[in-house]
C-alpha cells in the first residue's frame, strides 16, 4: 500500500504507534523507539505538512477524517480488532 506520510518503523512484536504534536516530527520519538524496539513493533509518522511528509496546498486535505485515513494507511498494522 502506498501512503503519502513519511513512516519510520523498527522492531517486532505488538505495535506501538507514535504521533507527534504540532510543529514537530517523527524524530521527536527517536529515543523512545530505540528503547522499545527490542520488545515492540514501533511506528512513528510525520503528519501531513510536518517532517518529511509533503506539504499540501489544499486546506481540505488537513481535516481530521483525512488525517485518520492517512494514519490508518501509513501504519498498515495487523488487524487488532479492525482498523486503527
Amino acid at each position: 500500500m502506498t501512503t503519502r506520510l513519511h513512516v519510520v518503523r523498527c522492531g517486532t512484536g505488538a505495535p506501538i504507534v507514535f504521533i507527534h504534536g504540532m510543529g514537530t516530527s517523527s524524530a521527536t520519538w527517536a529515543r523512545c523507539m530505540e528503547l522499545l524496539e527490542d520488545r515492540f513493533s514501533v511506528v512513528a509518522v510525520d503528519l501531513l505538512g510536518h517532517g518529511q511528509s509533503p506539504v499540501v496546498d489544499d486546506p481540505a486535505e488537513y481535516t481530521r477524517d483525512r488525517a485518520l485515513d492517512d494514519l490508518d494507511d501509513a501504519c498498515d498494522l495487523p488487524a487488532y480488532g479492525g482498523k486503527m
